[in-house]
């Protein structure tokens, strides 16, 4: 279903789906059952979707390891498409 409204909608996905995290980084949020899950990503200028990391949320605020890597994720996919 997030995806499915991600591929309508992009970046305008409402809460509690999809979340800006800060800068490009944006977050998926899926919760299953008790469990609650994240999925970290950013959009491409063509408005694709890359998803960079997830991981399953244990604590109120978004991990500051998981937005970093993140943003490093971005950063080397940015240097490698202007590399081609």
């Amino acid at each position: 279903m997030i995806i499915s409204l991600l591929k309508e909608k992009g970046a305008a996905v409402p809460m509690p789906y999809f979340r800006h995290i800060r800068g490009e980084i944006y977050e998926l949020r899926i919760i299953s059952g008790h469990d609650s899950f994240r999925i970290l990503c950013f959009f491409t200028d063509s408005k694709e979707i890359v998803l960079t990391n997830g991981f399953r949320k244990t604590t109120l605020k978004t991990p500051m390891k998981e937005i970093e890597m993140a943003e490093k994720r971005l950063r080397e996919f940015k240097r490698r498409s202007n590399a081609e």
